[in-house]
């Protein structure tokens, strides 16, 4: 992958549905600052398993600990420079199968919850 590549693909995102990804970098987070990380934290980003699935939560953690608010990000992109292990964490976590998507009111609204519902595997 191109250096180049994850930060167009995370600054993309993030002009794209800031709540979203906001909120999916939190749950991330949150998993990875739990005590139970080990067995949550799954799928666990393969540039930090080293060995036979030894995990560096270490290093992840201090990665992690670099990204700034994604509103700076968005607006600092030009004058800061970030590392590239920061925009490769961020892209694999908010380009995921699983990506959460911001709504418009309207959608709520007009969804028959009845008839339907939401089944998580």
């Amino acid at each position: 992958m191109e250096p180049e590549e994850a930060k167009e693909r995370v600054l993309q995102r993030l002009e794209s549905d800031l709540t979203s990804a906001d909120l999916q970098w939190s749950l991330f987070i949150a998993a990875l600052e739990s005590y139970r990380h080990d067995s949550i934290l799954r799928p666990f980003p393969s540039a930090y398993v080293v060995g036979d699935d030894n995990k560096n939560f270490q290093g992840l953690v201090q990665v992690c600990s670099t990204v700034p608010a994604f509103d700076k990000l968005l607006t600092e992109t030009s004058e800061k420079v970030y590392a590239q292990e920061t925009w490769d964490i961020l892209d694999w976590a908010l380009d995921r199968t699983f990506a959460l998507r911001s709504v418009k009111k309207s959608v709520l609204v007009s969804y028959n919850f009845r008839d339907n519902y939401f089944c998580y595997y």
